[in-house]
């Protein structure tokens, strides 16, 4: 993790859980919610949790494991919305927009980059803390051994206005 030199926070060869880029509603999310969970060393917890970020630990299950940390990332396409690349092995990439990114929900992925920008929020009763948003992304998905052959022409490039 790299705090950059506009306070958001950089995570190479990221993990995430808890995928909902849909924003499907479930028990624990109203509809339209786009998020995931981002897997945290113990060193970024605490680094966030000393910021005023919220972040979970889940208790290991065994007792040879270590706990699991982890804060929400909220996936927003209003005012300032992310960056969102999926790249493919051979390094054609193909930007997701809020009618795309739903697709990154039923992916395995393979290599994970991403920026995300912190919101602090203070509620009228005094009560403060940081919401992180997604800035930047760019995800490799597993592919299947097929997949190089059948690269088309819109695959590896961006359609171009002219």
């Amino acid at each position: 993790m790299i705090e950059n030199d506009r306070h958001n926070f950089e995570f190479e060869d990221a993990h995430i859980i808890f995928k909902n880029f849909e924003g499907v509603e479930g028990p624990y999310n109203r509809k339209g919610d786009r998020n995931f969970c981002l897997l945290l060393t113990q060193e970024e917890a605490d680094i966030l949790s000393d910021q005023g970020w919220n972040v979970k630990m889940r208790p290991p299950r065994d007792e040879d494991d270590d706990p699991i940390f982890y804060t929400q990332i909220k996936v927003a396409f209003g005012n300032y919305p992310p960056n969102i690349w999926k790249v493919n092995k051979k390094g054609a990439k193909r930007r997701l927009d809020e009618e795309t990114v739903g697709e990154l929900d039923n992916l395995i992925i393979e290599h994970l980059d991403i920026c995300v920008r912190p919101y602090h929020w203070e509620r009228p009763d005094g009560s403060t803390g940081v919401k992180g948003y997604l800035k930047t992304m760019y995800v490799i998905a597993e592919e299947d051994e097929f997949a190089h052959m059948y690269v088309g022409p819109s695959d590896d490039e961006e359609d171009i206005p002219f």
